[in-house]
């Protein structure tokens, strides 16, 4: 696929604004960059983002691609992965409704929908929800799949402020050329009380990653769009760290989720993986992924 060749620059970091700014190699090579990308770190706090990158205009077009979510060139095959995710996301929207329990009906938006999976779960089972999705291919697949209608676009296309209960980004947050300008939106768009969830990849320095790289599992990437469509790399401080900046309670922050390492179907390597993530975010966050769900 081709990626717009204007570039920008982030030379600054969204949470230490005056924090020295260094190049880092480890992770330009593990994400197979190549000039004139780079990922840079605060040193500082330890966050890090794709700079120099593709432009917003750049970035629209990597996920309005026809092939993003399935296809020879795609970054992942979202179908199989959307069916194995349905579980997972039911139980997400029963811990939801278990901080609203004196509220049947909640209102509910999806950023960056896909093919409309939590969507039709949360609908399912009683609540307003909608999404927002930039892929042309994937909102067409949601109508075909579950009569869901996905609007086109991102956070800044919502106008209706203090119109939600719930904002809800699944491995979406990452993407975002601008986390603190998408956070304003959400404190615009949701109600007083309202919820923030959001899960985002704890990307190559998580304990799994790690047991891969001692066995050789680990190999480096070539080039392509995998190496772009992740704009900032969180910690779970880091993240924790912004989304309190904006006005955000942090109620539960963890790094394993039982629901994403299922035992079905049971066996050893099942069983293994769960314990093991279970056990690296018990003793230092160090699972796979970041939970972080946080209250307007």
């Amino acid at each position: 696929m081709k990626i717009d060749t204007n570039i920008e620059t982030v030379d600054h970091c969204i949470l230490c604004r005056d924090g020295k700014i260094r190049s880092d190699p480890t992770f330009s090579r593990l994400l197979g960059l190549v000039q004139p990308y780079d990922v840079k770190r605060c040193v500082k706090c330890g966050l890090r983002w794709v700079s120099p990158r593709p432009t917003a205009r750049g970035y629209a077009d990597l996920y309005s691609y026809e092939q993003y979510f399935d296809g020879p060139d795609a970054v992942e095959c979202y179908p199989d992965l959307a069916c194995r995710r349905r579980g997972y996301f039911v139980s997400r929207i029963k811990y939801i409704e278990s901080r609203y329990s004196y509220q049947k009906s909640l209102s509910i938006l999806d950023v960056g929908a896909a093919t409309g999976e939590f969507v039709n779960e949360a609908l399912k089972r009683g609540h307003r929800a909608d999404g927002f999705e930039m892929s042309a291919g994937a909102r067409e697949e949601a109508y075909r799949k579950y009569s869901i209608e996905l609007a086109a676009g991102g956070l800044e296309e919502v106008r209706n402020a203090k119109a939600y209960d719930v904002i809800h980004m699944n491995h979406v947050f990452e993407h975002l050329p601008d986390p603190d300008g998408s956070l304003r939106i959400c404190q615009r768009l949701l109600r007083s009380g309202g919820l923030l969830v959001i899960e985002v990849p704890n990307q190559f320095y998580n304990d799994l990653d790690r047991l891969k790289k001692l066995f050789g599992m680990k190999r480096r990437r070539e080039f392509d769009a995998y190496s772009l469509h992740h704009t900032y790399f969180f910690t779970p401080s880091t993240i924790a760290r912004l989304v309190t900046k904006h006005g955000f309670a942090v109620k539960r922050l963890r790094t394993a989720n039982p629901e994403n390492t299922p035992l079905l179907p049971f066996n050893l390597k099942n069983l293994i993986l769960r314990y093991y993530l279970w056990l690296s975010d018990r003793i230092h966050k160090g699972g796979n992924i970041i939970e972080i769900i946080a209250v307007k």
